[in-house]
């Protein structure tokens, strides 16, 4: 088994300060407990600083306009990341990473073990260019979705089809911006939100027809017609890049294979796990697996993953990636436990965030900010 001892930190001048911000909340606690811990293992390899925001809207506060608004957790992610980039420098750089993304401690078959990921993309993508402001990954279930091609992808540019659950921001004023202009298409307020999804409702018009018909009604699952609010804040950035040609110029859209691959587009193949996960299906393109990059990858997405191939996904990563003894049984409430006190286990926590069961974590966690 892979040691839980951080990799020794060569400085480099000049080198990129990378920033991971992440969230999540009492009702995806199980799987989130463990994905957080795979991040703060990774974060301390790599020597990457980690924030953990626990608590429901706990930022929302921040933003005055939204008092007596409903908040959803989504938008949380635009001020938070927003407050890091406001208050760093441009050699700083503020990864947002979802509950449900979590990095790859053991490398998958045939991909070779990687270096400073992170920084690496940076260097690779942004190349010195103090223009690029931000990195993003596609949103390959869309992009291979029958429906949203024949939509012609709601009138958004495939390159600005991006995924949001995991994407960097440089610091400094002009990655600000970027956020600013997001928050602005909706500001995690109800109209906004409204508009955001009529807009990329690829399915309206069928809707319509279906409420008129219906024989056609009863073909269509309920969940066609409940409003969520998708794409939330995704849509958002689809909306700023597609209409505003000088932020979307400072963003590079990468391939997958270089930070993030949404899960169900990695083949189970590429894994010795032996764990059930999904292989494609309804809104969902199917993995290809003759492709020659389609195991690479350092940040596994979980999207679209049932709350227990969450759990046992990242259950297999800690087993073997760490020396904690844990199944797809073991609590959330127990794994937190075991990770604090275990001196065998024990990872000594060199960044500001560490997890507990506690309240004042949670509030440390939102000091932070």
């Amino acid at each position: 088994m892979a040691s839980t001892m951080p990799v020794p930190v060569v400085e480099k001048k000049n080198m990129p300060v990378v920033v991971v911000v992440t969230a999540f909340t009492e009702n995806i606690r199980d799987y989130s407990v463990h994905s957080t811990l795979i991040k703060r293992i990774w974060c301390e390899q790599h020597d990457y600083r980690l924030v953990v925001h626990r608590g429901l809207s706990s930022l929302f506060p921040l933003r005055n306009e939204t008092k007596g608004r409903k908040n959803p957790a989504p938008w949380e992610k635009v001020i938070a990341m927003q407050q890091h980039v406001r208050n760093s420098d441009e050699n700083t750089w503020i990864v947002w990473m979802d509950a449900d993304a979590i990095p790859l401690l053991s490398k998958p078959k045939h991909v070779a073990s990687e270096g400073d990921p992170i920084r690496d993309a940076i260097q690779k993508y942004a190349n010195d260019d103090s223009s690029v402001v931000a990195l993003f990954t596609p949103d390959t279930n869309l992009l291979g979705a029958p429906d949203w091609r024949e939509a012609n992808y709601a009138g958004v540019p495939p390159e600005y089809l991006i995924n949001t659950g995991v994407f960097i921001v440089r610091g400094g004023r002009a990655g600000d911006a970027l956020l600013n202009a997001v928050w602005e298409e909706a500001g995690g307020g109800e109209e906004g939100e409204a508009r955001l999804a009529e807009r990329f409702d690829i399915h309206a018009d069928l809707k319509r027809q279906a409420r008129r018909d219906p024989a056609l009604r009863e073909r269509l699952p309920d969940s066609f017609f409940t409003t969520t609010g998708w794409p939330w804040e995704q849509g958002a950035f689809w909306q700023v890049l597609t209409t505003r040609s000088a932020l979307a110029s400072a963003t590079r859209t990468l391939p997958s294979s270089a930070l993030n691959r949404i899960g169900v587009d990695v083949p189970p193949s590429c894994f010795d796990d032996n764990l059930e996960r999904p292989t494609g299906g309804e809104g969902m393109a199917a993995p290809i697996d003759d492709q020659d990059d389609a195991c690479s990858t350092s940040i596994l997405h979980m999207a679209g993953w049932t709350a227990s191939q969450r759990i046992n996904r990242a259950t297999w990563e800690l087993a073997h990636g760490t020396t904690l003894q844990v199944d797809g049984n073991t609590p959330a409430w127990q794994l937190e436990g075991m990770f604090a006190t275990s001196e065998a286990n024990k990872i000594p926590c060199m960044h500001p965030i560490c997890l507990t069961s506690s309240s004042s974590s949670s509030s440390a966690a939102a000091a932070a900010v």
